[in-house]
């Protein structure tokens, strides 16, 4: 009964149902009012009121409210994320243009700077056509818009606007806690405005959780120290993930604490600075798994991104009474691993005898400072697969239907999944994904009760027949699938298919 009514909540929600209630009682009261008469059958009144000029006049206003407020919500769903985080990329780089510019050295050392470098790409469309918009070609924009084109022009290399704080690159770190229960205090004027700011994400699913923030990090002596507290999810979607929204008064969180021409360092910011934990699911063969996201997601909506993407939560660290994480290095390392085992079984079905051992040590890529985001952290893992691309797909798609033993996400089931080979990826200059269809395989997943869409033979061969009319594969990226490729980079994994040679300045 209470499903019941949920769902006659939500229908009640969407505008046509309204009109259609509201359409039925006051016809159901003209009738009534009218029925006074015997001379006419009460159907005869029915079609008089029906074919009336003000019941005409009714619906047709009715049919126009519903056709604008459709057209309306569908535009603003689909602006949502452009209207909360700027997505001119370029722009956030030039505005923090503070941070440093430069390649790390080729050697194999760990990369450790608090003030973070800008990231960068290599697998990027070669000869693309690259035009500077800004008309005045004598002024400041202009010279610092030539600097980046340039950079592709000579290099073909696409810079990003996420900084590298840390980079493991010699695979012999260990990982320890310095952690506290003091809960982040937002200001006073996100939570004097708390409502506005939500109602930027009125288009996407959002739920509350205790998440884990990271107030700084230290690295010494192969060890690299998180401390830690606790924050909010919705907190984070207040300040983080909210940051060019502006409300009535004009104001915005970028404009108010991240304005300066570089980012707050971690200890000293006011945001909600969740740690997020993103990775990479790579075959021994050298193919990588990529996520095509929905739109009800709250940032890459309609974007390719990387496959394990989460908030560190409370309750994934499975905590004990004290709620307090341990700093001893092998509890941290154990604690963390079993966030991503536990996400690759709940995606994909995936056990450890699917995947490499994992250990912090071998599998942490680096952390990095999302700039689009005000500097919100996140911690990037890469994750082998037992199998080669083509074993790989039929083991999707059969864990995919293993209703009895595995039990995966909804959300994930109605996901669309592609393998690509690492060398065929390619970013262009709008940071978009563009790769030949041909040269992608598209992850069948078995008819599922839980899963709304259909994604069996039937959507792959739509897809396969979609190849004549598209043969390229292109959507926008979302700025942790940009950071992971480029870490991928940095770190040079050892599978063969990842040792491409470093661009030469």
């Amino acid at each position: 009964m209470k499903k019941l009514g949920k769902k006659i909540l939500k229908l009640w929600n969407k505008p046509l149902a309204k009109v259609v209630v509201y359409a039925a009682v006051l016809l159901l009261i003209l009738t009534i009012s009218s029925v006074s008469s015997t001379e006419e059958t009460l159907w005869d009144k029915i079609i008089a009121i029906l074919t009336s000029n003000e019941t005409i006049s009714f619906f047709s206003a009715g049919i126009i409210t519903i056709i604008i407020v459709t057209i309306g919500s569908h535009v603003e769903d689909r602006l949502e994320e452009s209207l909360k985080i700027e997505d001119d990329h370029r722009k956030i780089i030039l505005k923090y243009k503070k941070h440093e510019k430069k390649k790390l050295e080729v050697e194999n050392i760990n990369f450790y700077d608090k003030k973070g470098v800008f990231m960068e790409l290599h697998h990027t469309v070669k000869n693309q056509k690259v035009k500077n918009n800004i008309k005045d070609i004598y002024s400041k924009e202009y010279k610092e818009i030539e600097d980046i084109l340039n950079l592709y022009r000579e290099y073909s290399v696409i810079l990003l606007p996420s900084v590298n704080v840390f980079t493991n690159r010699e695979k012999n770190i260990k990982l320890s806690f310095d952690d506290c229960l003091t809960e982040k205090q937002l200001p006073d004027f996100v939570i004097g405005n708390a409502q506005e700011f939500m109602e930027a994400h009125k288009y996407s699913n959002t739920s509350n959780n205790i998440t884990i923030r990271l107030d700084d990090f230290d690295f010494q002596d192969n060890k690299l120290t998180l401390h830690t507290s606790r924050t909010y999810y919705y907190h984070m979607l207040l300040t983080n993930r909210c940051m060019d929204y502006q409300i009535k008064s004009g104001m915005s969180i970028r404009g108010l604490y991240e304005f300066k021409d570089s980012i707050t360092p971690l200890h000293e910011s006011k945001l909600s600075n969740q740690i997020g934990i993103n990775g990479m699911i790579i075959t021994n063969d050298g193919y990588v798994l990529l996520e095509k996201r929905g739109r009800n997601k709250t940032t890459w909506k309609n974007k390719f991104a990387q496959p394990i993407s989460l908030a560190l939560k409370e309750s994934d660290l499975k905590l004990d009474d004290t709620r307090l994480l341990n700093s001893d290095c092998d509890y941290s390392n154990k604690k963390m691993m079993n966030v991503i085992k536990e996400t690759m079984k709940s995606n994909f079905g995936l056990l450890e005898e699917d995947y490499e051992e994992l250990s912090v040590e071998k599998n942490l890529l680096g952390i990095a400072r999302d700039l689009l985001e005000g500097g919100k952290p996140n911690l990037y893992f890469v994750v082998t697969v037992k199998y080669n691309h083509n074993e790989f797909l039929d083991v999707l798609k059969q864990k995919a239907g293993r209703i009895d033993k595995f039990v995966i996400k909804k959300e994930k089931l109605d996901s669309d999944y592609y393998l690509i080979d690492y060398n065929d990826i390619r970013i262009n200059l709008d940071y978009e994904l563009k790769v030949k269809k041909s040269k992608v395989f598209k992850v069948e997943r078995l008819v599922y009760p839980r899963s709304k869409k259909y994604l069996g033979r039937r959507d792959l061969r739509n897809y396969k027949i979609s190849k004549i009319f598209k043969p390229y594969l292109d959507f926008g990226c979302g700025e942790a699938l940009l950071v992971s490729l480029s870490y991928l980079e940095i770190c040079q994994p050892t599978i063969e298919a990842l040792k491409a040679k470093e661009v030469k300045r």
